[in-house]
């Protein structure tokens, strides 16, 4: 078997009996994902994503916030939902926001066959190996080149995903590993635009309509994957006879326990939250007041400083990728919620003079190292008017799998994010509903509970 038939067959054939603290892992990427669903309907982007298919879709399965449609169609607006605030978590070794796009397939596909909670959580673990044994062969080249992995591997991911959920043979499986690699594609030149966002919600699509094709007899190419040319000389620099000699996930520990997901705290650019922890722990630790600041200089790894690249941002997405702006914000009010990011604050007065006294220092690193590795750190260096300068350097973010939240903060963030779309009344339940989600025997239970 090539590395499509390998894969497509662990997908069908590895252990459905997910570890108790593997499924309690999956359960707190549901949490924090649903959480970032609840807040992201707000967002422009989604709204107009669900008119645009309003008229030609139909279907019982939920898109938050708005009504009912198809399966691939509801996955599209909850994911990108999910990614249109960037508070999604993300995963070091694909550098892809995983759970935005693994969470809303899996939803969607269990909720129209009505599948139980484990099995559910399941395919998004399944989903998530898949991404993450894709993204370790071919990158960081494949994102340095400029691909978005969330739109790029998200796709395959989901249709992992979806196939696991629908108990497609490995045949099938494999037709729409490949298939998903046809459907979609996306650029990090759409960061800070609307389409950035999409990117997720159409790799979730993708992949359910990718297992629906298969599922009806669609075939596609097996070499996909190491063929030449495939996805590993038209994505990266990747040998694809290498490739075919890589080891597929059958090396132990699972993904989402080897090496985990970074879980944000603030709805901005991954790349900025270390950023944000640092100057906010400043702020704390020096008691700074802002009118006291000089200037503030900031050292960055380059491929950060190129992603995060808006120095004076013009509207909310931009400001999303903004070290200035987030730098600002963290020492001005000391957090960075979702209130700050509007053009009502990117217009304020304090705000505008801040950003000006930020100077960002790129530095070159090493293109194979892993994303955001601690040899890489960010520093800030604060300036003050007396002529004293106090200096922090920072190698991880809150979130990180070495600083993880707990379940605790995790609700926090959750009944944050919800508002008032899920009535406080049914705290109780509803969180009892999340820690019991493994043992649901069936997901519509929940989604009732708190979709708006």
């Amino acid at each position: 078997m090539n590395a499509l038939e390998r894969l497509a067959d662990w997908v069908v054939n590895s252990s459905r009996q997910q570890s108790p603290d593997n499924l309690d892992r999956a359960v707190n990427s549901l949490i924090d994902t649903l959480a970032c669903i609840l807040s992201g309907i707000r967002e422009p982007v989604v709204s107009k994503l669900y008119r645009s298919i309003q008229g030609n879709s139909t279907g019982q399965v939920s898109a938050f916030g708005f009504g009912q449609t198809s399966a691939a169609n509801a996955a599209m607006v909850n994911a990108t939902a999910a990614h249109s605030q960037e508070f999604d978590d993300y995963n070091r070794s694909s550098v892809a926001h995983t759970s935005a796009v693994l969470i809303p397939s899996s939803l969607a596909v269990a909720e129209q066959y009505d599948y139980s909670g484990s099995e559910c959580l399941d395919a998004s673990i399944v989903g998530l190996e898949v991404m993450v044994y894709l993204g370790s062969v071919i990158n960081m080249n494949h994102y340095l080149s400029g691909w978005h992995a969330t739109s790029t591997l998200g796709s395959i991911g989901a249709a992992a995903a979806a196939c696991r959920l629908m108990k497609l043979d490995s045949g099938k499986t494999g037709a729409a590993l490949s298939l998903a690699t046809s459907m979609i594609g996306g650029f990090k030149l759409q960061f800070g635009t609307m389409a950035k966002p999409l990117h997720a919600g159409l790799a979730a699509q993708a992949g359910i309509n990718a297992a629906i094709m298969a599922e009806s007899g669609i075939t596609a190419s097996t070499e996909v994957f190491d063929g030449n040319p495939g996805i590993t000389s038209l994505w990266s620099n990747t040998d694809p006879a290498g490739f075919a000699e890589t080891i597929l996930p059958e090396y132990g520990k699972l993904a989402i326990e080897r090496e985990g997901l970074f879980v944000k705290c603030y709805p901005c650019c991954g790349y900025t939250t270390r950023a944000i922890d640092g100057m906010i722990d400043l702020a704390t630790e020096n008691n700074l007041d802002p009118a006291n600041i000089k200037a503030i200089e900031f050292d960055l790894p380059d491929r950060h400083a190129k992603v995060a690249r808006f120095l004076i941002p013009e509207n909310t997405m931009e400001a999303r990728f903004s070290f200035p702006f987030c730098l600002s914000i963290a020492v001005l009010f000391r957090s960075a919620g979702v209130q700050h990011f509007n053009e009502e604050m990117i217009s304020d007065a304090a705000v505008q003079s801040m950003m000006l006294r930020v100077k960002l220092n790129p530095y070159e690193t090493d293109p194979n190292l892993e994303d955001l590795s601690p040899e890489a750190p960010d520093t800030i260096r604060v300036a003050l008017k007396d002529g004293s300068v106090i200096e922090k350097t920072i190698l991880y973010s809150r979130g990180s799998p070495e600083i993880p939240l707990n379940r605790e903060s995790l609700f926090d963030k959750f009944w944050a994010c919800a508002g008032n779309s899920v009535s406080s009344k049914i705290k109780k339940q509803v969180e009892s509903e999340f820690s019991n989600f493994p043992e649901s025997q069936s997901v519509k239970q929940l989604i009732m509970r708190v979709r708006p």
